[in-house]
């Protein structure tokens, strides 16, 4: 089980051979990352968003699901994506 804040951690700690083919650029998605944090949080502990961080919350996780949607299909279009787990493509 994982919840929001451990999503960085693990992309961050599996960049190399996982997320690095899925999204291009790491510090795009930390900083991208960083304006989500906040505002979940609020949203973790009952704070009522306002209009605002509903919709930025929105646009940046729609964006980071589009860097990743994006990268995956063209992996799966020039079938040359190899993900590497101890040393072995699979």
């Amino acid at each position: 089980y994982a919840d929001f804040p451990d999503y960085k951690k693990i992309i961050n700690a599996n960049w190399d051979g996982v997320f690095a083919l899925l999204i291009k650029d790491k510090d795009l998605f930390n900083k991208k990352y960083a304006v989500l944090e906040p505002i979940r949080i609020d949203e973790a502990h009952s704070k009522t968003l306002d209009e605002r961080s509903v919709k930025t919350f929105e646009k940046i996780s729609d964006e980071i699901i589009n860097m990743i949607d994006r990268r995956f299909r063209v992996c799966l279009e020039k079938k040359n994506c190899e993900i590497v787990r101890g040393g072995q493509n699979h």
